[in-house]
């Protein structure tokens, strides 16, 4: 058997007892099937549901006793409140938030710093070694052309590798239509730039990544967030009055495991925004750089699937699957196409040729689903670890957000703890996070934090949850 089915078959059995506790058939002191018995029911060795209960119990979630067997822990496990709907002011406002946004991302940047600010994964979980292999090869095809300027659209290879991955994915795309990218952001500011000027009006999710709150504020755009639900996203009336009411230029979402609430839209609703946003002529941005973190089950589809008019611009890349530091992307750009290849001309002019093979032959390899498998199996054990520690650590009436993808933690604290304060003392320690305040163009989510999972949770990192938790403490 190998690494990866034993890996499939241990956590298999600690997702059995994840959902026993969501679903509440197991509460806290309740005991849990024993080995033989769980061995029995799923088929496995009683050594792989020892395994399980040892990982279990190393984070807290279950604890044995002596002569007895394993058990709920009453310790860690408390009841759970869920995060609730955002209320933001559903009004246009101005985005100023860019210098609050650079001294947090300074801050978090340090090796030193234990990292639960920016949100990506550690690298022991990505391919860099193969990455690396093939593109020595593609180095080594002896092809002067990859020393020059590219094709401003990007290389046909890849463009075609991107399509028949997104026709795989539900998408009719063809690679004509797609261009290649510095990564995600540029596809984001390339779209923002050609679809408006300033003193134009955007929607966005509220909380949204933070990310887009500099790009706003650089193009001089008004912004109007929406309620948004931790599991289904924004309200589908609100986006139907906001498109009615206002001049609306641009709807800005992640669809699919949004960065920080972790939300994603239902199908149906996915269709319903695709169709209002059609009937008021209001493009949609797309960002789908967390899609293919489905942590339990089959990734969402995307706008892009019910998009019937090229009114939707679908951005992605791979530098949270595969590597950041590559810095390639790419971009569908709908009926958008002549108006961002222009801003693509006068933003870079073209992307890293050997990069973009590097990554087309790496998908033409067929390799790519089985790394995403892996990745979010260990992504998923991270997420549930997490929590847990943060419900253990955290003063009570902490609420967490429960992400079926994704690998960041919504955290909102009591409404009198300002984590703008916190940030600074956990940088003292050497603990990164990001604080709430820096998603919202609004003076909210001051209460709030993310925190990154995409590390495993060692000594180190437990540490440094615990230290927070205690700062967050004592604010109470």
């Amino acid at each position: 058997m190998t690494k990866l089915k034993q890996d499939y078959k241990f956590r298999q059995i600690m997702d059995v007892i994840v959902n026993m506790i969501k679903n509440e058939i197991l509460s806290p002191g309740d005991k849990v099937p024993s080995l033989r018995k769980m061995s029995e029911d799923q088929g496995v060795s009683i050594s792989t549901v020892m395994q399980a209960y040892m990982e279990l119990e190393s984070v807290g979630m279950i604890e044995a006793r002596p002569q007895s067997g394993f058990y709920i822990s009453k310790a860690d496990i408390g009841p759970r409140e869920q995060i609730t709907r955002t209320k933001p002011s559903q009004e246009p406002v101005q985005v100023t938030k860019s210098e609050h946004v650079t001294t947090i991302l300074e801050a978090m940047i340090d090796p030193d710093v234990i990292p639960l600010g920016c949100a990506i994964p550690s690298s022991d979980l990505l391919p860099h070694k193969e990455l690396t292999n093939i593109m020595k090869k593609v180095l080594n095809m002896e092809n002067t052309d990859l020393m020059e300027y590219g094709d401003t659209q990007g290389a046909k290879f890849f463009r075609q590798q991107i399509a028949y991955y997104m026709n795989m994915n539900g998408n009719s795309v063809h690679a004509d239509n797609i261009i290649a990218t510095n990564g995600a952001a540029e596809g984001m500011s390339l779209a923002l730039r050609a679809l408006t000027s300033p003193g134009d009006l955007v929607l966005m999710e509220s909380p949204s990544y933070f990310g887009f709150m500099h790009l706003l504020e650089t193009s001089k755009v008004f912004a109007m967030e929406l309620p948004t639900c931790p599991e289904d996203g924004v309200d589908i009336d609100d986006l139907y009055q906001a498109c009615k009411r206002y001049g609306v230029k641009a709807f800005l979402t992640q669809p699919n495991f949004g960065n920080p609430l972790g939300h994603s839209y239902p199908e149906e609703a996915k269709k319903e925004i695709v169709d209002i946003c059609s009937r008021f002529n209001v493009p949609i941005i797309e960002d789908d750089i967390n899609g293919d973190f489905a942590l339990y089950g089959k990734r969402g589809s995307n706008l892009k699937k019910y998009d019937k008019d090229g009114n939707v611009i679908h951005i992605s890349s791979f530098s949270k699957t595969l590597s950041s530091g590559m810095r390639i992307g790419w971009l569908e750009a709908g009926r958008y196409f002549d108006k961002i290849m222009k801003q693509k001309i006068a933003s870079s002019l073209a992307s890293n040729v050997i990069t973009q093979l590097t990554f087309a032959h790496y998908l033409a390899s067929g390799k790519y689903p089985r790394h995403l498998r892996k990745l979010n199996n260990s992504i998923k054990h991270h997420v549930e670890s997490y929590t847990l520690k943060v419900l253990k650590y955290f003063p009570e009436g902490t609420r967490v957000s429960a992400p079926d993808g994704g690998f960041v933690l919504w955290v909102e604290l009591p409404e009198h703890i300002d984590t703008n304060d916190i940030f600074h003392e956990a940088l003292s320690n050497k603990i990164s996070f990001t604080p709430g305040s820096i998603f919202s163009t609004q003076e909210k989510y001051n209460n709030c934090m993310r925190l990154n999972c995409g590390y495993p949770l060692d000594e180190r990192i437990e540490k440094g949850i615990a230290k927070l938790g205690e700062l967050c403490r004592a604010k109470v």
